[in-house]
C-alpha cells in the first residue's frame, strides 16, 4: 500500500509505502508521482519517501527498474531522500536503481531529516513547510 502527498507545495511530495507492496501497486503510484507531481510543476521537485513499514516488496531487478523509470528520468525530477529500510536488499536496491538512473539520493532516519537535507541541498526550499 501507499500514499502520497505534498509536503512543501510544488517543491518536495512525500511517497510512504507500508505492507507488502506488490509491483502493480510500485507501477500505479510511481505513474501517479509522473502524472499528479512531476508533470504538475515546471522546475525540479525532490521526493521524500518512507519505507519504514514495508514487509515485503518486488524482488526482481528488471521489473523494479521498469517501475522507477516512470519517473526518474523525468526531467522534474531532482533529489531522492529515501527513509528507513527494514530489508538490507530494499535498501540495497533503491541504491543500485539511483545509480543505475543517475539520481541523486540520500537514506535518514525520518522526515524531520529528509526535509533538513533537502534545504542545504535547495536554498529555495523555505525554513518552515
Amino acid at each position: 500500500m501507499y500514499s502520497i502527498e505534498w509536503l512543501i507545495p510544488s517543491k518536495v511530495f512525500y511517497v510512504k509505502m507500508w505492507d507488502s507492496l506488490t509491483l502493480d501497486e510500485l507501477i500505479a503510484c510511481n505513474e501517479i508521482v509522473r502524472d499528479k507531481y512531476l508533470d504538475a510543476v515546471d522546475d525540479k521537485i525532490h521526493m521524500v519517501a518512507e519505507f519504514k513499514d514495508v514487509e515485503s516488496f518486488p524482488r526482481n531487478l528488471r521489473d523494479i527498474k521498469y517501475a522507477t523509470s516512470i519517473y526518474t528520468n523525468h526531467e522534474n525530477m531532482g533529489w531522492a531522500v529515501l527513509i528507513g529500510f527494514k530489508h538490507p536488499l530494499v535498501k540495497f536496491l533503491a541504491s543500485v536503481l539511483t545509480q543505475m538512473a543517475n539520481m541523486n539520493m540520500k537514506t535518514v532516519a525520518d522526515k524531520t531529516e529528509a526535509l533538513d537535507v533537502l534545504r542545504r541541498i535547495d536554498l529555495s526550499l523555505p525554513s518552515q513547510a
